[in-house]
């Protein structure tokens, strides 16, 4: 029985409160979750402080470390989840697995994401990210990601893309504000606000480009949806980043320079724009565009 105290003549009851192992604890970095052994993403000894994740967090899966989920709802914001093992959908007494959050996955060098659905489907929230880069893998059977966006479905507006079966090439597929999915066969970073180049918030998933994965993976991409301006203010007059190609929809804006500059806007490597929008050199003077090639 729990002991009782009686003050101004109110009982209070004083009660143990037990905690599972493993569920609700801080990690030693906080908010961040590394699996270190095989097992079931809910068993705490899959985890580096045998603490299941949680919350708003992001995870590290370590090379040749397999990690399944065999639920049919995901309720974590995950910031990022970096793959370098294996992440096994395994919810096969399901149809499908559903990302309830927004999620940024990243597939890298070795790693691997796996569907074993019933159905092979994944529903993903608005802000969801799937990149899988240069030697990174995917395996399913012809498996369908569809934006669970309650938001109105407009005209041309995609809501749900098939993905092959296997491969092992560069990917990306992004769920924007609305539930538009956006689907490209290379590493392509998706403007999702109006803002600076490599800002951090600029694109989906929150993940700014950087030399250093653009280089990795050959190449990048830049998509800039309907209504969003890109600013190159930040990047002093030159696209030094390996980035092939631009895209700028309908509506979007692309600005170059700087309108304190009158320098030339550089791109130092070979690149593609392909402009349905608005392409803006904004620097004072003379300005203009430029490809080393």
């Amino acid at each position: 029985m729990p002991s009782a105290k009686i003050l101004n003549n109110h009982q209070y009851v004083y009660r143990d409160i037990w905690k599972l192992k493993g569920f609700g604890d801080k990690p030693k970095t906080l908010g961040q979750f590394i699996a270190i052994n095989s097992g079931q993403f809910i068993d705490p000894s899959t985890w580096e402080d045998e603490i299941v994740p949680y919350g708003n967090c992001s995870i590290i899966i370590t090379s040749s470390v397999v990690v399944t989920i065999s639920k049919a709802f995901i309720g974590l914001n995950m910031r990022k989840c970096d793959i370098y093992g294996t992440l096994l959908l395994d919810s096969s007494s399901y149809s499908s697995v559903t990302f309830g959050y927004r999620s940024n996955v990243i597939v890298h060098a070795s790693g691997f994401l796996q569907d074993h659905t019933s159905g092979n489907v994944i529903n993903c929230a608005e802000g969801a990210l799937l990149t899988i880069y240069l030697m990174g893998s995917f395996a399913g059977k012809d498996t369908v990601v569809n934006s669970i966006s309650t938001a109105q479905t407009t005209a041309n507006q995609t809501r749900s893309v098939k993905l092959s079966s296997d491969f092992n090439d560069p990917f990306t597929c992004g769920i924007l504000s609305g539930g538009s999915i956006e689907k490209y066969d290379k590493v392509t970073y998706i403007v999702s606000q109006s803002g600076d180049f490599i800002d951090d918030l600029t694109c989906l998933g929150n993940v700014a480009p950087t030399t250093a994965i653009c280089e990795l993976v050959g190449g990048c991409g830049m998509s800039i949806s309907a209504g969003f301006i890109l600013s190159t203010v930040d990047l002093n007059s030159e696209l030094n980043m390996n980035f092939n190609d631009i895209s700028i929809a309908v509506g979007a804006v692309l600005q170059l320079g700087a309108p304190d500059s009158n320098n030339i806007f550089k791109f130092k490597f070979q690149i593609l724009i392909n402009s349905h929008g608005t392409l803006s050199d904004i620097a004072d003077g003379t300005g203009g565009i430029s490809i080393c090639l």
